[in-house]
């Protein structure tokens, strides 16, 4: 979906599971959208466990880099 969630590799967090196969999803870059998950036997995300060392390890690099994006974003402004 274009890039919603910022690249390929972005490693997004469920906040919402709806029971038809929809769930909403948050990107390292602030972005919230929801996504099909077994509607209609479609499947627009993939799992990953977040306790995989190499998984966690991705996420936190994201964390770190859309942290220091915002923070050098808004001392841009004052």
């Amino acid at each position: 979906w274009g890039d919603q969630d910022g690249s390929e590799e972005s490693i997004g967090t469920v906040y919402r599971v709806e029971g038809r196969g929809e769930v909403y999803v948050i990107w390292p870059n602030g972005v919230k959208s929801n996504y099909r998950f077994g509607y209609k036997n479609k499947y627009d995300l993939l799992l990953c466990d977040p306790r995989d060392p190499e998984i966690m390890q991705l996420y936190q690099f994201q964390k770190e880099m859309f942290s220091d994006k915002k923070s050098t974003s808004s001392e841009n402004k004052q």
